[in-house]
């Protein structure tokens, strides 16, 4: 099976998979971050697990992508440089950010995680640089586009400056000291960071207007809501100054 027929079908088993892990991570804490415990089998340092889960999803992109009918084209090109923007900074950047002493990251993580990344690297890549056919000069007048573009750049920079308050934060608290996160998105929801990711995807899912690109950002929200709401739970239970009307994700609503 090669061509549509096989993106068509890897496409619908995101759609499922991101269902299925919904479910499943409403009643298992996937072991990695926080929720980082011992049981997983072998691990890898967690630098390293990170490199390897998510360098697929940048060098497979780029050669799916390479040398289609749209490859040349200005908006399929500004696609590419937002995709290389996020997950050049999240395989080589990101990783060497992570404190030293971090727990390690089961290799069973970082196969799932790297196996994902691959298949979306090929759906991604190949319908913006082959098959989608709106990619042309004319995709530049559409306000799906400029939108698009618009709540990429807004969930990106959500995204990082949120981890750059948790990274400060973690930076002024004394061994085995825990404190709420504060400022920021954080006086709406618990895990900004995780709100500015789903909604980087949406904005490249809108921008490219393809179904592949809503995967992604359904996937997103499949894996990281769950661990938004266990994680809300925790910071309720552990903090008697706990903000009233904060939410776990959504502000207002979830």
């Amino acid at each position: 099976m090669t061509g549509q027929p096989l993106f068509d079908t890897l496409l619908a088993g995101v759609f499922l998979a991101a269902a299925i892990s919904f479910l499943l991570l409403l009643k298992i804490d996937a072991p990695y971050g926080h929720a980082q415990r011992p049981g997983w089998g072998p691990v890898i340092s967690n630098r390293w697990g990170w490199v390897c889960m998510e360098l697929p999803a940048l060098l497979l992109f780029a050669y799916f992508y390479a040398g289609g009918q749209n490859s040349e084209q200005a908006a399929a090109l500004v696609l590419l440089g937002l995709w290389v923007l996020h997950y050049g900074h999240r395989s080589l950047i990101y990783p060497f950010s992570l404190p030293a002493g971090s727990p390690p990251m089961p290799w069973l993580i970082v196969l799932l995680g790297a196996g994902y990344n691959s298949v979306n690297a090929y759906l991604q890549g190949s319908y913006i640089g082959h098959l989608a056919p709106h990619l042309n000069a004319t995709w530049l007048q559409n306000w799906h586009f400029y939108a698009g573009l618009a709540l990429f750049a807004f969930g990106y920079g959500l995204n990082k400056h949120s981890d750059f308050l948790l990274r400060r934060l973690a930076a002024s608290c004394q061994p085995g000291q825990m404190k709420l996160p504060q400022g920021g998105g954080f006086r709406w929801v618990d895990q900004p960071n995780y709100l500015g990711e789903i909604l980087t995807w949406l904005g490249f899912a809108l921008a490219s207007y393809s179904l592949a690109g809503l995967s992604f950002a359904v996937f997103t929200f499949a894996n990281l809501a769950p661990r938004a709401l266990r994680k809300h739970r925790w910071y309720q239970k552990e903090f008697a100054n706990y903000p009233q009307g904060r939410k776990a994700l959504l502000p207002y609503l979830l």
